[in-house]
């Protein structure tokens, strides 16, 4: 049926001039019904207005905070919200019957127990009835109504960032928009680092855009910039990183802050190293590290720099200069007390000496590395440490090189970076290869590989 029509009836029913009978609805009474005073209303818009006019105080008071908080809804967030309603229970049970809300009563479902609108115009003209003022109060009652924004996940953090846009957008003139601002893209950065960390990268570049996009203050924006350009390496988009980087570089360096232009420029570097381009890659990241190792204020730049460094001269074996950069990295994480920066050095150094002939020393690094992987819940280096040592098993323990290469792949998938997805997941089907399990193989070579032609 038309909404149009839907929403004609269930007008009548607000009125009782239309009544549930024998399991139909009926008009209540055709000896007095006056169906001249019932001309349809101009528009869907205006019947829908009239519906909500015909409300109580306190029907009225939840639908209007319902029309803020969103598609879904809980009980207890309306009720918290709805602090002058005495019975929300009861209200919300009427707006059920009015066919204003729905209920999930099914257990099967995410949203059960949670209420959504019958129809989403009907949302949308409820908001547009409230006052700028008093939806600038609703939402911002509703960030409040969180608690801690230290606390939240990244879901939540976005939606209440999305809450302070809407409150500034309601009265953009107010003394307290700057605040507001900042508050939306703090909460958009946090959400977007969780994301990221939680393997969700696509998320992470969304929620990084959005905080973007309503910066303006040079230096944020330059490292928000720098923030972004990391992102896209996570899925192997080492071309738009290496962009992104490059631009994230000039802005931080344009504003004077040297230690978020030395950050992003190992993303430009990393991600250069990553397509191919080592030796572009290391011209990036040297100058910067020259400049900075030494300057105790510029530790966590350093790190970042040294692995870049790391990654762009790996290929070209282990000179004296990069056995030197990995030492100096070593006391750099030791002195912060970074276990994951540490980890990562213990893993590099490991491959070092296994390149060199020094297998025991390097697997000792390689076990090391897997135990602080395991113990500080660190998915990258636990990756980096367990494929290693599964491709080093092949040859002596198929058995042991599976066992690893299955660990290895589990956690590479949480990591939510491509490359070690992929790197996993080839590793682990040699093994499987080595021990005949042809199954897995394909499986393996169809389901997690995923390089494109800028992936080496």
């Amino acid at each position: 049926l038309p909404l149009y029509a839907v929403e004609t009836v269930r007008s009548l029913i607000d009125r009782d001039l239309v009544v549930p009978r024998g399991g139909v609805y009926i008009l209540a009474t055709t000896d007095t019904l006056d169906l001249a005073s019932l001309a349809a209303p101009a528009s869907l818009q205006a019947l829908l207005a009239a519906r909500l006019d015909a409300l109580s105080a306190d029907q009225r008071r939840v639908v209007s905070v319902a029309s803020v908080l969103g598609t879904t809804l809980s009980r207890d967030r309306i009720a918290t919200l709805c602090p002058e309603v005495g019975d929300v229970d009861a209200v919300l049970t009427q707006l059920v019957h009015q066919q204003i809300l729905a209920h999930q009563s099914s257990r099967l479902s995410s949203e059960f127990g949670r209420y959504t609108f019958q129809q989403t115009m009907f949302r949308q003209v409820a908001y547009a009835t409230l006052s700028l003022r008093e939806r600038k109060k609703i939402h911002l009652a509703v960030v409040d109504s969180y608690g801690p924004e230290a606390d939240l996940s990244p879901d939540h953090a976005a939606v209440l960032a999305q809450h302070l846009l809407d409150a500034i957008e309601a009265v953009p003139g107010d003394d307290d928009v700057p605040t507001l601002r900042t508050r939306a893209i703090d909460l958009l950065t946090q959400a977007a680092t969780r994301s990221r960390a939680l393997g969700l990268s696509d998320e992470a570049v969304e929620h990084l855009r959005g905080a973007l996009e309503h910066a303006d203050d040079p230096l944020t924006r330059a490292d928000l910039q720098a923030t972004l350009a990391a992102a896209p390496t996570d899925v192997g988009a080492y071309a738009v990183a290496a962009e992104l980087a490059r631009q994230a570089t000039e802005a931080c360096a344009a504003v004077g802050d040297e230690l978020a232009a030395g950050l992003a420029a190992a993303t430009w570097s990393t991600a250069l190293a990553y397509s191919g381009r080592l030796e572009e890659g290391e011209q990036v990241a040297r100058p910067r590290w020259d400049r900075l190792h030494a300057d105790p204020n510029a530790t966590t730049t350093a790190l970042a720099l040294s692995l870049a460094l790391i990654s762009s001269g790996f290929a070209n074996t282990w000179s004296a200069d990069m056995v030197e950069v990995l030492d100096i990295r070593a006391r750099l994480a030791e002195k912060a007390g970074d276990v994951e920066a540490l980890a990562v050095t213990f893993s590099w150094m490991g491959m070092r000496h296994l390149f060199s002939g020094a297998t025991t020393l390097g697997l000792t690094l390689l076990h090391a590395t897997a135990e602080l992987g395991r113990e500080h819940q660190l998915p990258v280096p636990l990756t980096r440490a367990v494929v290693n040592l599964a491709a080093n098993a092949v040859t002596n323990d198929a058995e042991e090189a599976v066992q690893l290469g299955r660990e290895a792949r589990t956690v590479a998938q949480r990591t939510g970076v491509r490359r070690w997805v992929s790197v996993a997941a080839l590793n682990l089907a040699v093994a499987q290869f080595v021990r005949g399990e042809w199954d897995g193989v394909e499986q393996l070579l169809t389901s997690d590989v995923q390089w494109e032609p800028e992936d080496r």
